[in-house]
């Protein structure tokens, strides 16, 4: 039944979360590896507040 499955599953050693942490690392040098642009937006700008932090868009 699906207390029976449910129970089984509980037993199988899983790695999931290791295999996402170590996805999510993976991910997170290869972001880290391309390069800052010279005139790159800051993120007032790229949300469109001003410098009173007041919406421009």
């Amino acid at each position: 039944s699906l207390e029976r499955e449910v129970a089984r599953e509980r037993l199988v050693p899983r790695d999931e979360a290791d295999d996402l942490f170590q996805r999510l690392m993976a991910i997170a040098e290869t972001a880290a590896q391309i390069p800052k642009r010279q005139d790159a937006m800051t993120e007032d700008e790229i949300l469109g507040y001003d410098e009173l932090g007041i919406p421009t868009r």
